[in-house]
């Protein structure tokens, strides 16, 4: 005839697994937010430097050009067809370059305009679907490039840290979750016995 649980050893048994199993969630937890908080950072920095790229060719320090108190710089992208209307239109208070293209679909440009007839070129370039992207810093955009891809090397170097550390737990830890699992299996079973 088999012993008879004590009910005190099972309250202790499960108290040390709760115990153990919030221990193992917080710290996982705590890895697992770092990793996505710098996924992300390594996603913003890359759509920076997809951006900036577009506009590598132009020796523009961003940051006179943003503050600039006569004139206004805008960056952006439009569509192929609006940028070949864009080239049969003359306005003397406008004045834009072409960076580059994207498979003859979308046109990257940069159009400088007087701060006073802001407004009025803001107003043909939304009717020709003219996006504006802001590209905040200071230097030009292939010094900026430059200084994002630093900055990515880092991050990807922080990632692999961290997900070196959840490995390395998660390994470290084999025997306590392999025990934890079994023992939770083991109580799962027991309650889908009693259920029938």
């Amino acid at each position: 005839q088999p012993e008879a649980l004590n009910t005190s050893e099972t309250k202790d048994v499960s108290v040390n697994v709760d115990e153990a199993l919030t221990q193992l969630a917080e710290t996982l937890h705590e890895l697992q937010t770092e990793r996505e908080q710098l996924l992300q950072e390594i996603g913003e920095v890359q759509g920076s430097i997809g951006q900036l790229s577009h506009f590598s060719q132009l020796n523009l320090d961003l940051a006179l050009a943003e503050h600039s108190e006569f004139v206004r710089v805008k960056f952006g992208r439009m569509p192929e067809e609006s940028f070949q209307k864009l080239l049969t239109y003359r306005n003397e208070y406008l004045m834009f370059y072409p960076c580059s293209d994207d498979r003859q679909e979308t046109r990257w440009l940069v159009y400088i305009t007087p701060a006073d007839h802001e407004e009025d070129t803001a107003r043909i370039f939304a009717a020709l679907f003219f996006e504006e992207l802001v590209l905040p810093g200071e230097g030009t955009p292939a010094q900026l490039i430059a200084e994002h891809r630093q900055r990515l090397r880092g991050l990807e170097g922080q990632l692999a840290a961290v997900e070196s550390q959840i490995s390395g737990y998660s390994k470290s830890h084999y025997d306590e979750i392999l025990t934890l699992y079994t023992y939770i299996k083991r109580e799962y079973n027991l309650c889908e016995y009693h259920r029938y």
